[in-house]
């Protein structure tokens, strides 16, 4: 295992060395710059949709009714977990 570990090591340095002597980062910073990007505004209008779809969720079950009906604090935090965990989704 050790040596694996050298091996891709010394691997990762040659790859390095490669790119900076054939002048090839244009190729790889452009490409990820991009595609960062591209992700966080995937990241924007997914965040948008998801929060209306829990609003959504939630009114049409009236969950929020419910939860204001027990007045029990316990219950509010664990929905409140549980829509930041869909909210991640």
């Amino acid at each position: 295992m050790l040596k694996e570990i050298i091996i891709a090591i010394q691997s990762y340095n040659e790859a390095r060395q490669f790119i900076r002597e054939n002048r090839l980062w244009k190729w790889i910073l452009l490409p990820g710059l991009i595609y960062t990007l591209l992700f966080l505004t995937g990241m924007y209008f997914f965040i948008g949709s998801a929060t209306s779809v829990i609003e959504y969720l939630t009114r049409v079950s009236h969950l929020s009714e419910w939860i204001q009906r027990l007045e029990n604090s316990w219950v509010g935090f664990l929905f409140a977990l549980a829509g930041m965990m869909l909210w991640l989704l």
